[in-house]
C-alpha cells in the first residue's frame, strides 16, 4: 500500500513524499525529528523521535486510487516563516510539521490525526499547546488551537487534530493560581489607593470652584477635571465591587456588574477625549468661542454616549461571567 519514498530537502526544510493506496488496511505511521526530518519508522527509534499517525479513513474517502502524501519538517528560524505578531509562546525546537494528502483540504476527520512531539521534561510554569497555522488570523496569520486536543506526557506531547495543515507545539508560560491571586491582590490595592486619591482630588476641585466663583473659565476647567476624575473613581469602585462579588453572584447581577464596569471604562475614555477637545479650543481657537451651557452639553456627551453603547451591548447579550483559566482548564479567577 506504500509506494516509492522520496526524501528531499535543504537547509531548514526536509520533505518526505509517499504514494499511499486507497485500499490501505491500517493507519499510516511516519516518524520525524528536527535534525533528520520525516521518514518511515524503524525498530531502533523507540521514544527518540516524533510520530505522525494518519488514520486510514483519510485514504478510503479519496476519489483516486493512490494519494500523494507530503510531510515537511521546517525550521522556522532558518526560513523566517510562521512569525506571529505578539506571540507569547515559544515554538518547540523552532520546528513546524506540515502534512498534506492529495490535492484537497482534509478536515472534520471522525478519527483524528495524531502527532507526537518529543521533548525533555518541561520546566515548571511552562504549558504545551498543540496549534496549527491559521492564515486568516490577524493581519498576516497566526497560531490557533481550534480542532486540536493536547495531551501532555512526561517527555512527549500528543496532538490529536481533526484536520491536516502545518502544526507545531507552543510552549506557553502558564499563569498558576498563586500568581493570579497575587496579581489580583496588587490590582485591588492599587484600585483602593487610586480611589482615595480620586476622592481627595474631587474635594480639592470643589473647594477651588467655591473659592473662585467669579472665574467662569476656571470653573469650567475644574468642572471638566472633576468629571474625568469622577469617571476614574467610578471605574475603580466598579472593579473593586466586581472583584469582591463576582465569585458567587447570580447571572443577572453579574451582567449588571459587567455593564457597570464597561460603562465606567467608556466614560473615562470619553472624558479624556472631551478634555482634549477642550484644550484644543483653549490653545488653538483662543478668541471668539462661546458655547451656551458648555459644561452641561459636555456632561450629556461624557455620560450619555457611553450609556448608549452599553445599552446596545446589553441587548445583544455581551455581559456575563468570564473566567481566567490555565491551559488545563483550571479556573483561577472570575470576573463579570
Amino acid at each position: 500500500s506504500v509506494g516509492p519514498v522520496l526524501p528531499a530537502g535543504f537547509a531548514g526544510l526536509k520533505v518526505l513524499l509517499l504514494n499511499i493506496s486507497r485500499a490501505v488496511s491500517r493507519d499510516v505511521l511516519i516518524t520525524f525529528s528536527p535534525t533528520e526530518g520525516p521518514r518511515l519508522p524503524n525498530m531502533t527509534e523507540k521514544g527518540k523521535t516524533g510520530k505522525i499517525k494518519l488514520p486510514k479513513e483519510i485514504f478510503h474517502s479519496l476519489g483516486s486510487w493512490t494519494a500523494r502524501v507530503v510531510v515537511t519538517v521546517l525550521n522556522i528560524q532558518q526560513l523566517g516563516m510562521f512569525e506571529e505578531v505578539n506571540q507569547t509562546g515559544q515554538v518547540l525546537d523552532d520546528t513546524v510539521v506540515g502534512i498534506t494528502v492529495g490535492e484537497t483540504s482534509i478536515f472534520r476527520l471522525q478519527e483524528p490525526m495524531k502527532l507526537t512531539f518529543t521533548h525533555r521534561q518541561l520546566p515548571y510554569g511552562i504549558t504545551p499547546q498543540c496549534v496549527f497555522w491559521d492564515p486568516s488570523k490577524g493581519m498576516a496569520g497566526g497560531w490557533s488551537s481550534s480542532g486540536c486536543f493536547t495531551q501532555p506526557r512526561n517527555n512527549r506531547t500528543i496532538c490529536s487534530c481533526n484536520h491536516l495543515t502545518f502544526f507545531t507545539l507552543l510552549l506557553n508560560p502558564a499563569l498558576d493560581e498563586s500568581t493570579a491571586q497575587a496579581l489580583m491582590a496588587v490590582a485591588t490595592v492599587g484600585c483602593g489607593v487610586a480611589t482615595a486619591f480620586s476622592i481627595f482630588t474631587i474635594a480639592f476641585c470643589i473647594f477651588l470652584r467655591c473659592r473662585f466663583r467669579s472665574e467662569e473659565t476656571l470653573r469650567i476647567n475644574l468642572g471638566l477635571h472633576m468629571n474625568l476624575v469622577g469617571s476614574l473613581l467610578l471605574l475603580n469602585l466598579a472593579f473593586l465591587l466586581n472583584n469582591g462579588t463576582s465569585g458567587g453572584t447570580q447571572p443577572k447581577t453579574c451582567k449588571v456588574l459587567g455593564g457597570l464596569t464597561h460603562y465606567c471604562l467608556l466614560c473615562c475614555f470619553t472624558w479624556m477625549a472631551l478634555e482634549g477637545c477642550h484644550l484644543y479650543l483653549l490653545f488653538v481657537k483662543v478668541l471668539g468661542i462661546y458655547i451656551h451651557h458648555y459644561l452641561m452639553k459636555l456632561c450629556l456627551v461624557g455620560w450619555g454616549f457611553p450609556a448608549l453603547i452599553v445599552g446596545v451591548a446589553g441587548v445583544i447579550g455581551s455581559y456575563g461571567e468570564y473566567s481566567i483559566q490555565t491551559m488545563d482548564h483550571q479556573v483561577i479567577a472570575r470576573l463579570c
